[in-house]
């Protein structure tokens, strides 16, 4: 229902980068941003734009235009995200489309740890988006170990061993659908769900549903 963005850029030098979204004709004068609360973004017609606060990145919104045929030009913002990093940095951006009423979606950073000490967000990033609707309440999670160490990394009351895990629980805590890939070990509010050190597995839930498939192509679906 809504994509995670997540650009990943490694060097060890110095450099300015910047990220643009043009957004189409209708968003000309209807962009807002959003509450610092939120998470640094913008709400336009019919999309949210968010990345969690950053104190290196900023945002801005540039003149822009769209040419829907030939010979005829209509402004159109366009939002960038700027940062400038020595050695290797990123964005993380969540698009979330709606139809009438925008949801109240808050996107942050989380702390990771792997052995008790701290590990540097370039290394291994979580993310926090709750999303607030009239008609349901989300809590997601994003894992993403970008240095691909075989360890257990902790971060809110999470514990994982993967290279990729997303989460989504309702607003009282209970998991409604998880997704990971090269998962060995899962643990969730104290709760042990998966241990197969040594055997990782992709794993799929959803819908009442496990799929887990081990990465030598043995699938068990329960």
């Amino acid at each position: 229902d809504y994509w995670i963005i997540v650009d990943e850029l490694i060097d060890d030098a110095t450099h300015h980068y910047q990220q643009f979204f043009h957004l189409a004709p209708d968003a000309q004068d209807h962009t807002h941003k959003l509450p610092e609360h939120h998470g640094l973004g913008i709400k336009a017609p019919n999309l949210l734009i968010v990345q969690p606060h950053n104190a290196a990145i900023s945002m801005s919104s540039q003149p822009g235009w769209v040419s829907p045929e030939y010979g005829l030009k209509q402004a159109a913002p366009v939002i960038c995200f700027s940062q400038t990093a020595t050695g290797s940095a990123g964005f993380q951006t969540v698009l979330y489309p709606y139809a009438q009423t925008p949801p109240l979606l808050r996107v942050k950073t989380l702390a990771v740890e792997a052995q008790g000490q701290a590990v540097d967000p370039r290394l291994a990033l979580a993310l926090s988006i709750e999303i607030e609707h009239d008609d349901y309440c989300h809590h997601d999670y994003l894992f993403i170990n970008h240095g691909g160490a075989a360890t257990e990394f902790n971060f809110a009351d999470i514990s994982c061993r993967a290279s990729l895990l997303f989460v989504r629980r309702e607003r009282g805590g209970g998991i409604i659908s998880i997704q990971s890939n090269q998962i060995e070990m899962l643990r969730i509010a104290d709760r042990s769900l998966l241990d197969c050190i040594g055997s990782p597995m992709r794993l799929n839930f959803a819908d009442g549903q496990l799929y887990l498939e081990a990465l030598t192509g043995a699938a068990v679906s329960l």
